[in-house]
């Protein structure tokens, strides 16, 4: 509980570190036309995609249960500060540990969900959404499957390659639970949630 919560902290943060970066003086708003983001436009469409690490926070505290990730989506830009897109990930940890007696081997997580996107500042996104969430736990004979509806709230910033090409690095906040029936045990609010740090890059269309 702890750790979910300083990582709240530390989200809230970057959130508020990220808005105050629209207040910058004139010179710093030409640096960022040319670091940040797209080029004078934003482009109608943008896909993107890369890797992430990912911190379960309560399985982790069993044993060293961090695991990597891929994530992948799509945004529509509804004007110059607002997109609503789709986006996809699976992440998957291997480290062994053990919740309430149910010893695995292994989770792998897999979501596909909506998504909010609003650029607080040139290049400088606030991102949110919904989605539901998958999650396959192994204990070395048999693998468990359930899933619930989660959120993911977080920041990213888009650093220019080209006009069209950016590279991203982000943070996220994923808040999930799932309910597991295991013969006939049930173990209850299994917390898949965590922090995620992530690159990756996107293009515009």
């Amino acid at each position: 509980m702890k750790n979910k919560f300083l990582i709240m902290v530390l989200v809230v943060l970057m959130l508020s570190l990220v808005g105050s970066i629209g207040f910058a003086n004139e010179n710093v708003e030409e640096n960022q036309e040319e670091l940040f983001g797209f080029g004078e436009e934003i482009p109608d469409y943008s896909a993107y995609a890369g890797i992430s690490y990912d911190m379960l926070l309560e399985l982790s505290q069993y044993n060293d249960n961090n695991g990597f990730g891929v994530y992948a989506g799509g945004r529509k830009w509804i004007n110059d500060d607002v997109a609503i897109g789709i986006e996809g990930e699976f992440i998957t940890a291997n480290s062994e540990f053990n919740h309430s007696d149910f010893p695995t081997e292994g989770v792998n997580i897999f979501s596909v969900g909506g998504l909010a996107t609003y650029e607080v500042s040139k290049g400088i996104y606030a991102i949110g959404g919904i989605a539901p969430y998958f999650a396959t736990f192994d204990d070395g004979e048999e693998t468990y499957t359930e899933n619930t509806i989660g959120l993911k709230i977080g920041a990213e910033a888009n650093f220019a390659l080209t006009e069209e090409l950016n590279t991203v690095a982000r943070a996220i906040y994923r808040g999930a639970e799932v309910d597991l029936d295991v013969g006939n045990a049930k173990f209850s609010d299994i917390d898949i949630g965590g922090a995620q740090l992530a690159i990756g890059i996107t293009r515009g269309f």
